[in-house]
């Protein structure tokens, strides 16, 4: 049963993402968010001699993430798998602001580290029976 429990969850994720990036897309076209490629960064953004992560050839619309938080955050609300889901959720708000956030403004990469950080951490304190009993596992001869 907790099988096919599963296998609903997931599509309930599947389809509210495949739902939501189309219209998700469609709305940083007409806003303009894109993030541009090395050719053409150079020309909307003012900084000289910056290292890039960027490997595309042609501007991608952004917000992304906006599709992926909203079927997580479907399936939680819908078949609520587990009572002790609550800081994952949490941390995955404050993951989804910080980069909504840097979407629309770019934030320093140490500061998207520290909140990152910060939300693993508090997923692992809530976790930390689960940890301790798998580390144990792992760690017998």
């Amino acid at each position: 049963m907790e099988v096919m429990h599963s296998g609903f969850a997931f599509l309930t994720a599947m389809l509210v993402c495949l739902g939501a990036v189309p219209l998700i897309i469609r709305f940083a076209v007409a806003q303009g968010l894109y993030d541009l490629p090395d050719v053409l960064s150079f020309l909307s953004t003012p900084k000289a001699n910056t290292i890039s992560r960027r490997i595309h050839n042609a501007p991608v619309p952004l917000l992304g993430g906006i599709a992926i938080f909203l079927s997580f955050l479907a399936t939680y609300l819908v078949w609520s798998l587990n009572s002790r889901l609550g800081a994952i959720v949490g941390s995955s708000v404050l993951i989804f602001m910080v980069g909504l956030i840097d979407d629309i403004r770019t934030l320093p990469a140490r500061f998207r580290l520290l909140s990152q950080t910060a939300c693993t951490k508090g997923v692992a304190l809530q976790f930390k029976d689960l940890l301790m009993r798998l580390l144990d596992i792992l760690c017998q001869p």
